[in-house]
């Protein structure tokens, strides 16, 4: 067995499970004193040939104490029995049969809650794509193999009979979103040829009830795959702050496709059978004849925001506890030693991690993990690190290398730059007598169709595109409304570009191309803060959203750009404003903000970051997995048994508080406070404090705060300050006021610093420079509750009113999509 193989196996086991949802959830009660019991025992068969399932459990912690969990397998559902499976292999298997095409691939994604770039958090949502590909048939004559492909209506007639089977097992009704067709390429009997799979999405927008039925069904379903997914099961399971993604695929292999596909039962070696076609084979040909056999990915995370309180260095947490799972943790190998199963446990939480209740024969891989290779370990910027460091010092070295070398790339780049690179650009365009094209027209009378043709996109529901965009706080019916129906029905992609280009020249958004704007200076001065009204108006009535004050004119956001990025655009202004034939002040206030050297110090130092620094260096981690990794040092053969698990819980333990870890140099936290309590139309004070727990001084600190959609706020985004001393605070308040009905997600505060003084870098000497920007944001995931103010007791008229503003990260949902396609 290589060894890059079951690296590869091993990291895919944990990237399958980086937590994919969040929502809130009572927090239950948990009792942590019991003493954990577990079992293992090695496998009788240590052939990694013979994987049927890969398994994992994520947890992570942060120093807020907000918790957030996925849990995952991939697995062979034909060898262990998954029942429900057994209805979509069939169907499939019927299509493969007799028809002209067959569904290869399907992936559903189902979520509690939906959080839109618009910072809007809509309903329960559901996603299904479907992959069908088309069916290489060869008769008794091998010589005339031909394809069976599909129409686009059969694709969908193919599809939808996999969509009832999904509508009848979670209770709900999709609509057809997406039509794509993709052209690929195969070889088959020495042959090249080419072939058109397509590829269909289908929604739902369940109702509350209707959601909570599929969601219920969809924790009862993935729970059936077994081995960790049991926790499932858990009676306090929150369900309503749970993403699930499930991917079914089908493997299809016969004698004469062996050497393509590797044999064995391992859902790696089954997956790249959704990217051949189907082969139909005459019954002459018994080496053709292919077995079909299901695999699945199901996974399902979860959050809940501070969950775990400050115990005094003394936390713990159990899953098992959180969502009231009654059982034994067993992995899938323990439930069925007939086959051997990957498993891994990981954990990412503040400092002091220890995970117990896994066996200690199972290996572990925390920071202090080497693999004790006598060979230097290549960084992939350049560069090496002894082969016997650290997991740590590895992911250090890697973190910090990739930003340095990019920021030397960018530095070297600016340096090139010639000030004077657009002079005769301006001279061309503002000394020239001669007529200028209306490049508004020309946009305007494009033949669109040249544009898009070979597009994928075969049709488009634009009711459910409407209803996606309504759920997101878009207004739809200003875009909507410009589509030609007609040409939707030819060409959806061509149809929605022109429909947009229809909208925003309805708010002048184009006018800025008319000779008459573009080619007098004088003209576009006095023409910008029209057009940024224009721009606003746009905004505002598509999203909801105001420009802020910063950008409400060219001055303000000229005074912006100084005052953060030294460069001087009302300088440009003031040229323009006073142009009457002479380019050359105009050149020179060009000139001014393309200076290399200025634009260096200005950029180049925020990409020397220190990402290490930035995210990994609060948190402790560690994964145990069911097998003895390799010693890179040893010459022993290495062929590890595969062990399985049987515990009676998996307790992390673990100190909440950060500022008991020593950081050497600056080390700032950053926290925004919002009140737990607001009510529409009044204003509330937002706090954004930041704290330097490091023992040295942070420099050139900046705060930028966002805020989402739905509030009112003449606030800044921007706070500067030059230093920060160790131990000392920093506090900045702004006001917001809710205006809009609705739930909606607060972006965090994000935080930048250095730990060196941005005077004391010069581009030219960049590598001996000593100083690395650190980031953070402030706590993810905190909700706090809007309502509308009550007059009297009790609800408003009988219907409580409320708005949930997720006071963490932007995209409350993170879903591991695998979106099956056909590879060309």
């Amino acid at each position: 067995m290589k060894v890059s193989r079951i690296f590869f196996v091993s990291i895919l086991a944990c990237m399958l499970l980086i937590p994919i949802a969040s929502m809130t959830a009572t927090a239950p009660s948990v009792g942590l004193s019991a003493p954990i019991e577990r079992r293992s025992a090695p496998a009788e068969d240590s052939d990694f040939d013979r994987i049927g399932a890969i398994e994992g459990i994520v947890t992570q912690i942060d120093p807020e104490g907000s918790v957030r969990n996925a849990i995952g397998s991939f697995q062979n559902a034909s060898y262990y029995g998954i029942s429900y499976t057994a209805a979509y292999q069939a169907a499939a298997e019927g299509q493969m049969a007799t028809d002209t095409g067959y569904v290869a691939a399907c992936q559903l994604e189902m979520a509690g809650r939906s959080v839109y770039p618009t910072g809007r958090v809509g309903d329960a949502f559901i996603m299904l794509t479907i992959l069908v590909n088309p069916i290489i048939v060869l008769p008794a004559s091998p010589a005339m193999w031909y394809l069976s492909e599909p129409t686009l209506e059969g694709a969908q007639v193919l599809a939808d009979e996999f969509v009832a089977l999904y509508e009848t097992d979670l209770s709900v009704e999709f609509e057809r979103l997406i039509s794509m067709k993709q052209l690929s390429s195969l070889y088959f009997n020495s042959t090249y040829s080419s072939c058109d799979s397509y590829i269909l999405q289908y929604v739902s927008f369940p109702s509350a009830s209707d959601a909570d039925t599929a969601m219920s069904a969809m924790r009862i379903r993935l729970s059936g795959l077994g081995g960790f997914m049991d926790l499932l099961d858990g009676t306090g399971w929150p369900i309503e702050r749970t993403s699930f993604a499930e991917s079914i695929f089908f493997d299809h292999k016969s004698e004469e496709s062996a050497f393509a596909h590797p044999p064995g039962l391992n859902p790696i070696y089954m997956y790249p059978s959704t990217f051949s076609l189907y082969v139909r084979a005459d019954a002459s040909f018994p080496d053709y004849v292919e077995d079909v056999y299901t695999g699945i990915l199901g996974i399902a995370g979860f959050d809940t925001p501070d969950y775990i309180t400050d115990g005094v260095g003394n936390e713990a947490y159990s899953l098992k506890q959180h969502v009231g799972y009654t059982g034994d943790i067993e992995s899938k190998m323990f439930q069925d030693l007939t086959i051997n199963s990957i498993s891994s446990i990981v954990a990412v939480t503040p400092t002091l991690l220890e995970i117990n209740g896994v066996a200690t024969d199972w290996d572990f891989v925390g920071k202090d993990f080497t693999f004790n290779s006598s060979s230097p370990i290549s960084l992939p910027t350049g560069g090496s690190i002894a082969g016997d460091s650290t997991a740590d010092e590895i992911i250090e070295a890697m973190m910090v290398s990739f930003p340095v070398s990019y920021a030397m790339g960018l530095n070297m780049s600016i340096s090139m730059m010639d000030p004077n690179m657009f002079d005769m650009i301006i001279d061309n365009l503002w000394t020239y007598s001669g007529s200028f094209p209306d490049f508004r027209q020309e946009i305007l009378d494009l033949d669109w169709s040249m544009v898009f043709t070979g597009m994928p996109y075969e049709e488009l529901n634009q009711d459910a595109l409407r209803m996606i965009m309504e759920q997101a706080g878009i207004t739809p019916d200003s875009l909507m409304t410009q589509v030609n129906e007609t040409l939707l029905e030819e060409n959806p992609m061509q149809a929605l570009v022109e429909a947009f280009i229809q909208t925003i020249d309805n708010y002048h958004l184009l006018d800025i191309l008319e000779n008459t704007t573009y080619s007098n200076p004088y003209a576009i001065e006095g023409f910008l803060n029209d057009y940024i009204d224009d721009i606003s108006t746009f905004i505002a009535n598509f999203t909801g959203v105001d420009l802020p004050s910063s950008y409400a004119t060219k001055e303000a956001f000229a005074a912006l750009i100084e005052d953060h990025f030294g460069l001087v655009l009302q300088g440009l202004w003031d040229a323009m404003a006073d142009f009457t034939g002479d380019t050359t002040n105009i050149k020179a206030a060009v000139q001014a903000m393309i200076d290399p050297e200025h634009l260096s110090i200005e950029t180049v130092p925020y990409f020397m970051a220190n990402m290490y620094a930035s995210a990994v260096s609060e948190y402790d981690y560690g994964m145990y997995i069911n097998f003895a990794l390799p010693d890179m040092g040893s010459m022993e053969p290495w062929d590890p048994q595969l062990l399985w698990l049987s515990s009676n819980d998996i307790v992390l333990t673990f100190d909440l508080d950060i500022s008991s870890l020593d950081f050497e140099g600056p080390h700032c936290t950053i926290r925004k406070s919002v009140p737990e309590r607001m009510t529409v139309g009044n204003n509330f004070t937002v706090t954004i404090t930041v704290e330097n727990i490091g023992d040295a001084t942070a420099y050139d600190l900046k705060i930028l705060d966002g805020i989402s959609i739905g509030f009112n706020t003449d606030k800044q985004y921007y706070w500067n300050r030059a230093t920060l001393a160790s131990g000392e605070t920093w506090a900045v308040t702004c006001t917001y006021s809710p205006e809009v009905i609705g739930t909606f997600v607060e972006v965090p505060a994000i935080l930048c610093y250095f730990n060196a003084t941005l005077a004391s870098f010069e581009p030219g000497d960049m590598e001996n420079w000593d100083g690395a920007a650190m980031y953070t944001l402030s706590a993810v995931f905190s909700d706090r509750r809007v309502e509308v103010e009550q007059w009297w007791e009790g609800t408003i008229l009988g219907i409580p009113t409320i708005i949930i503003i997720a006071g963490g990260i932007g995209a409350a949902i993170l879903v591991i999509v695998i979106i099956v396609k056909k590879r060309a």
